[in-house]
């Protein structure tokens, strides 16, 4: 006879039990109750104000039987969201009446009961959150019974939601200037009454970070007209161009959506759809974009519950213009994941496209046993797969990756069609690498697959990263490259004379002498390492004035005043999140075009890190001034890597 359970809390009992400063662990599960425990997880345990906030309540069966559970379809009655002084937050809507299911737990095995959508847009169950401190919980109230039995622990998290400073990125380009007159920009051709454009409220964007298109539809006949939302961001519909009139790849994948009818008074606007172009088309790089939209053919009428016996009739839904606009370059911080996905389409073989879609949540599982890391999801398929070949037969030959920042953890997870077993492959500059199976027909058309991906995304051996002693829970580690490093010597030197310091083996100071010249290429760099060993989000700067190359050894080539190799600025407190760990590279050239002649031989290299200058560092004057870097969290301390032998040779 199967046991049936709900997950209930009082939430009462569970604030006079816990303060909010209580330390929640993160992934922790509550202890057995008749067999079964319950976790609730946020998607990130800090959240910049704004970002989707998420969470995962799961069970965990450690019977030998399997294990019916309760739980309800709409979950809005039981979830609450406290603030750090207690007050529970209204939701958007009424709690729904009793609307319990089942789902069988396996012996043995971990469970997702269900996902909650706690705050983002008007889909959420919250209204957005303001900056502070937060406890999510879900149960029931107390001795409420499913079927005569008892009920499993109650589950809760906490999370905290911050305000971070902008326009930090001092070296960064604007966004160009605001469109402050649409009517600026042309519709399309008008057709049945109806026209239709696509603008931005500016002309030029930043890499990096989102580009924002609205699609706009206008009623210019003198009757009420209907049409169907259509698909525009969706499934590659909008026709999106580079410079030189390439189509630029869309990578947004298969999606199914709600085409509601809509009405247009005579000289009505309305938007047809917004939304960040990056998300769904891989504009990558700085350059000249285009964009715009074919059009949709009307339905017709059709019977829908709603409009009674039939919906009036639609409309043909006309082109739009074509809007041009501009990609800057930036030294911004862009998602690894999504540089990954830069190299990938950058190296894929003719016939194969890339299919993935932007993590609406923080947190996927990179594998059927593996645990809830941040993560993106990659598939590789044939763009022709061959004539009468059907849609699954196709994906049957497709090849699915995942990238996350994190390394996961092997999980007794039940069996889940949607997430293949996948082994994990190795670590390197754009995060851990997981791979599936390769199908077999996918084998066949592309037989070195396995390779390729490692040396695309670098995947490195793991002795080849030399780590600090942890310090606080976090550790920075060092690459040894593979190969040796280049310099190239400038020929016919002209210039005036460099001067560095002599040095003997120990370091000494011994005097000082001139030099000509040369230049490290761009390639020539350090990897450089962060991992965060804590269960909480900590902040760290790229600042370049708070790292610093040491280059040692006979003949000591460092110039007078120089200050040492320094990241690509990126100003701002950048998170790093528990288990996570990031590639900084690091340009030996620093901020010198020209060096001093560097002889070929071995030398010895060392990075530190002092944010120092970052805390010092202040915004504004008098009452407006603010320390950006002192948010909570941020890391603190000073720490190096070790020392590494590097070969440098001319080419």
């Amino acid at each position: 006879m199967k046991t049936v359970r709900t997950l209930l809390l009082n939430p009462v009992c569970l604030v006079a039990c816990l303060s909010f400063a209580d330390e929640l662990p993160r992934n922790a599960w509550t202890p057995p109750i008749d067999g079964l425990s319950t976790r609730l997880i946020t998607d990130r345990d800090v959240y910049e104000e704004g970002q989707y906030v998420w969470a995962f309540l799961d069970v965990r069966n450690s019977t030998g039987q399997p294990m019916d559970v309760a739980y309800e379809y709409q979950p809005e009655k039981r979830l609450r969201i406290l603030t750090a002084d207690g007050k529970a937050l209204k939701p958007r809507k009424a709690p729904p009446e009793e609307n319990l299911r089942t789902k069988t737990a396996p012996p043995g095995k971990h469970t997702c009961l269900t996902v909650f959508y706690l705050c983002g847009n008007q889909y959420a169950y919250f209204e957005p959150l303001k900056p502070g401190d937060y406890r999510v919980v879900w149960g029931a109230e107390p001795g409420q019974s499913a079927n005569g039995t008892r009920f499993a622990p109650s589950a809760e998290a906490t999370f905290r939601v911050m305000r971070m400073p902008k326009d930090l990125d001092r070296e960064a380009p604007a966004p160009g200037p605001p469109m402050t007159n649409p009517a600026s920009v042309p519709w399309g051709e008008t057709k049945g009454g109806l026209r239709t454009r696509v603008r931005a409220d500016t002309g030029t964007f930043v890499d990096g970070k989102p580009i924002a298109i609205i699609f706009e539809i206008e009623n210019v006949s003198d009757r009420v007209l209907y049409y169907h939302v259509p698909q525009i961001f969706e499934n590659g519909r909008a026709k999106v161009l580079d410079g030189s009139g390439k189509p630029v790849r869309y990578t947004g994948g298969s999606v199914q959506t709600k085409n509601p009818l809509c009405s247009l008074k005579p000289g009505e606007t309305a938007r047809l759809a917004e939304g960040d172009l990056s998300k769904s088309y891989c504009v990558c790089g700085p350059g000249t974009y285009s964009i715009e939209w074919p059009g949709q053919r009307a339905w017709g009428a059709t019977n829908i519950e709603g409009w009674g016996e039939a919906e009036p009739a639609d409309s043909d839904i006309p082109a739009t213009n074509r809007f041009v606009f501009k990609v800057a370059s930036t030294n911004a911080r862009i998602d690894p994941r999504e540089k990954a996905l830069r190299v990938l389409i950058q190296h894929l073989p003719p016939k194969w496209e890339i299919e993935t879609s932007a993590p609406v949540c923080n947190l996927d599982r990179p594998g059927a046993q593996w645990s809830r890391v941040p993560a993106q999801r990659y598939l590789l398929q044939l763009e022709n797969p061959g004539e009468n070949v059907t849609k699954e037969e196709a994906h049957l030959a497709s090849i699915c990756l995942f990238i996350t920042l994190s390394r996961a953890v092997e999980e007794p997870w039940e069996s889940d069609e949607s997430v293949p077993p996948t082994e994990y492959i190795g670590f390197g500059p754009y995060g851990h690498l997981y791979l599936a199976a390769v199908p077999e027909k996918a084998l066949k058309q592309w037989p070195t697959i396995r390779e390729d991906l490692k040396e695309w995304l670098q995947i490195r051996d793991p002795a080849a990263i030399r780590w600090s002693e942890p310090v606080d829970g976090f550790s920075i580690g060092i690459e040894v490259p593979a190969s040796p490093i280049i310099f190239e010597p400038v020929k016919d030197w002209s210039g005036p004379p460099l001067i560095i310091r002599k040095k003997d083996a120990s370091g000494r100071e011994t005097g000082m002498r001139s030099n000509a010249g040369g230049r490290w290429p761009e390639t020539s760099v350090l990897n450089v390492y962060l991992s965060n060993l804590t269960e909480k989000t900590i902040f760290w700067s790229a600042d370049g004035e708070v790292w610093t190359i040491s280059f040692f050894g006979p003949p000591n080539v460092m110039p007078v005043h120089w200050p040492g190799g320094r990241p690509m600025p990126c100003h701002g407190p950048i998170s790093l999140g528990p288990g996570e760990q990031h590639c900084l590279q690091v340009p030996l050239r620093g901020s010198l075009r020209i060096w001093p002649l560097v002889p070929p031989g071995e030398y010895t290299v060392m990075v530190s890190y002092d944010p120092k200058w970052s805390l010092d560092t202040v915004i504004g004057n008098g009452n407006e001034s603010i320390h950006p870097y002192d948010v909570p969290g941020f890391w603190k301390g000073v720490i190096e890597t070790p020392r590494i032998a590097i070969q440098v040779k001319h080419p």
